[in-house]
């Protein structure tokens, strides 16, 4: 029997080319129309809950941190559920100070939209993408495991059916390639930044309103936010040269009390749910039980009119509840 030939890892797969970067995008003039990106995104989204789907591979669930997954994230998108708003980081940009800013009250809490992922505001996908970085990023460092330590050889199946390692690095270098292309990250940083200025616009509206600030400061701050401070606000995360560990802790954090907010808005509603559920049992049992009542005191009645010896074959019985 002929020998599977044993090739080297440093020929054949190669490092993750460098994350690109914010200086990157200073030498694009245009980035991808918005819907174009959205489709990528949600593409390369569908490809790899495939790849799990297909090797069996399920997210722990014995970790005390939320897990925010590719297919969570995905999830959210399809069934309307707003993510946590930029607020918090904003508020300490008006404060100037480098204190993180708690989340709000407001902002927690089931927040749907009746939009499609397709319709949503490509802000809304800032996360994910950040998702699909490090679960790319994840694939490609367990191949790479796999190879550089003799356990599996190029031409392997990387699960049953799937593709080979040779295949499926390729796919991965081009999926990575795909997300580091700068028309991409512009169009994305661009909506992620508008965004947040808006959300900021908005804070500050906020604090003149309840008299934290002057309406004069207020307006110098306005002027700023959409004149020479603009490039300033925040607009994506340059996190692609983060490991996936740092950037999946990153979004467990930033999901952290929307999900728990969530959960006791979800236990409020089971908790009203049952409620109503009860409520109408006892109904159908009150009112089967007064038709009972009406029943016996109808013919306890016409028992005591024959005692009497009246003559009436039936007595109306005048329900009283």
């Amino acid at each position: 029997m002929a020998l599977r030939p044993h090739y080297s890892i440093a020929d054949v797969i190669l490092d993750l080319p460098a994350a690109v970067s914010r200086d990157d995008l200073e030498a694009v003039d245009t980035g991808l129309p918005i819907k174009k990106v959205k489709y990528i995104l949600l593409d390369i989204a569908d490809d790899l809950i495939s790849y799990d789907e297909e090797a069996g591979i399920t997210p722990p669930t014995n970790d005390p941190h939320p897990f925010i997954s590719v297919n969570f994230l995905s999830e959210r998108l399809d069934n309307g559920k707003i993510g946590p708003k930029p607020l918090p980081a904003l508020e300490a940009l008006v404060n100037n100070t480098n204190e993180p800013a708690p989340e709000f009250p407001a902002q927690l809490g089931n927040r749907i939209t009746l939009k499609t992922p397709e319709n949503r505001p490509l802000e809304d996908f800032e996360d994910l993408y950040y998702s699909i970085l490090a679960r790319v990023k994840t694939l490609h460092q367990d191949i790479s495991i796999r190879l550089n330590n003799g356990f599996c050889f190029l031409y392997d199946r990387v699960w049953q059916d799937g593709p080979t390692f040779e295949d499926f690095e390729v796919e991965l270098d081009e999926m990575w390639t795909t997300l580091n292309d700068p028309a991409l990250v512009k169009t994305l940083d661009d909506a992620c930044r508008r965004n947040r200025a808006k959300a900021l616009h908005q804070l500050i509206t906020i604090q003149r309103d309840n008299g934290t600030i002057t309406e004069k400061f207020a307006a110098d701050l306005m002027r700023g936010l959409y004149g020479a401070c603009y490039n300033e606000v925040p607009g994506l995360k340059w996190i692609g040269g983060w490991s996936p560990a740092m950037i999946s802790a990153l979004l467990g954090e930033k999901y952290r009390l929307l999900l728990a907010r969530e959960a006791e808005e979800e236990k409020k509603e089971q908790e009203r749910e049952k409620a109503r559920q009860d409520f109408e049992v006892w109904s159908d049992i009150v009112q089967e039980y007064h038709g009972w009542l009406k029943e016996v005191a109808r013919k306890t009645m016409m028992t005591e009119c024959k005692v009497e010896g009246i003559r009436t074959v039936e007595v109306e019985f005048v329900d009283a509840y």
